[in-house]
């Protein structure tokens, strides 16, 4: 290649290096009373990783579903453990938690069952004749 066509490369820079804004002194009575503290690391053999546990299901929807198709009582009262299970999980008390949306699912369960049931009950009763509407 002939060297009178090549382009002229630009100067290179030493590249600059951010500094933190905890590490610019703000006075310099600032700088002499807080000396820099570097965070010491621990070896990687001596992190221990902490299990992490399962998401709880706090059974809402299926509460709500509940309540709404007739559950009633049993509706309303698995809403209610449905949002003490996730304040429990909000706090931090999975054990709580999973307790507490148990009874959730269950009261759902028990709420959508009586429901369904006497939902059939109504149509067999209004298509049999013995109740004109």
């Amino acid at each position: 290649m002939d060297p009178q066509n090549q382009a002229p490369q630009p100067e290179q820079q030493p590249p600059v290096q951010p500094q933190a804004a905890e590490t610019i002194p703000t006075t310099s009575m600032d700088s002499m009373a807080t000396p820099e503290v570097v965070p010491e690391v621990a070896p990687a053999e001596a992190v221990v990783a902490t299990p992490v546990a399962a998401p709880v299901n706090t059974y809402l929807v299926m509460s709500i579903v509940s309540f709404v198709v007739g559950g009633g009582l049993f509706g309303l009262l698995a809403i209610i453990f449905s949002v003490m299970a996730k304040n429990a999980l909000k706090a931090g008390n999975v054990n709580e938690a999973e307790a507490k949306a148990k009874w959730a699912k269950v009261l759902a369960i028990v709420g959508i069952v009586a429901a369904v049931l006497w939902w059939a009950g109504m149509i067999m009763i209004m298509t049999s004749g013995v109740l004109n509407v």
